[in-house]
């Protein structure tokens, strides 16, 4: 079972394993069951280290790395609250009950992201800041220990998720639920930490600037996945339905050629009539 799960064909996994897949939701709002986007939203299925790569690339795309410079000028690329989403990918995926009939969910809100997988945590969460784990998949996690996809010993927990309070980052929250056999982990938005420090009366203007940030991030990930195809500027703005065209190049279209996320098909002639625009291979 757990080479199929790992290395096996989608046709094999489907026949055998029929109720496995990790479904990915982008819910525009913060309550679960409304106003589901079909276009962000996925349901993947496949053996596990290409199920990993298909999330990971869904978190590129749509938590975009913020721009950091490092004392020496250097662009800083690491992302803690991307790291951390990594390790609770790595855990759904390592220590769930691929016995149960419920597939896994990774639910994106406009102020947290949810990881939710059958299987209740062995090891005592009361204990996740020391090392060690209790394995459910003793042959599945030394893989993704040999891939660099997790820390051995049970330390990317303590070390990737429990440490966003020392970055500044709001706090996970989990709950392991035995009686039901399910286990889920929240991250609230580094911006919901902003929410809770502002005086009263400039709330209404922070949930303003997060709703914006959130709908940027949307046209985004909208964007990356419609230049799969190469598709011209006014093809772009039409199909996110976005009309300045100063807007769109400045706060859209240039960040992404410049973070390499998007390419030009005429690389050599920007400005021509016949130039198109595709997602970067680097990022599929």
């Amino acid at each position: 079972m757990a080479g199929l799960l790992l290395f096996g064909k989608t046709t094999e996994i489907k026949r055998h394993v029929p109720h496995f897949r990790i479904d990915v939701i982008r819910i525009r709002g913060i309550e679960w069951g409304k106003d589901k986007d079909p276009f962000l939203s996925a349901d993947l299925f496949g053996n596990l280290l290409n199920i990993r790569i298909q999330v990971i690339d869904i978190f590129e795309r749509f938590f975009l790395t913020p721009f950091k410079l490092g004392k020496d000028l250097t662009r800083i690329d690491d992302d803690p609250f991307k790291n951390a989403l990594r390790e609770a990918l790595s855990n759904l995926l390592m220590h769930q009950n691929y016995f149960h009939y419920s597939p896994s969910q990774i639910r994106i809100y406009n102020d947290r992201i949810e990881f939710y997988n059958p299987g209740y945590s062995l090891k005592d969460p009361d204990n996740f800041a020391t090392p060690g784990s209790e394995l459910r998949n003793s042959l599945i996690t030394p893989v993704f220990y040999d891939m660099g996809w997790a820390e051995s010993k049970g330390t990317g927990f303590r070390t990737q998720i429990l440490e966003l309070k020392k970055y500044g980052l709001p706090e996970a929250k989990w709950e392991s639920d035995e009686k039901n056999d399910k286990f889920t982990i929240v991250f609230p938005y580094p911006e919901e930490q902003v929410g809770q420090r502002v005086a009263p009366q400039v709330t209404d203007q922070v949930t303003a600037q997060v709703t914006a940030q959130v709908e940027k991030r949307d046209r985004i990930a909208k964007i990356l996945k419609f230049c799969e195809q190469p598709q011209t500027l006014k093809e772009m703005m039409q199909f996110i339905n976005l009309k300045h065209r100063v807007y769109f190049l400045k706060e859209i279209l240039t960040p992404l050629l410049e973070k390499k996320y998007l390419k030009r098909t005429i690389p050599d002639k920007p400005k021509s009539r016949f130039q198109k625009y595709i997602t970067s291979k680097r990022i599929k």
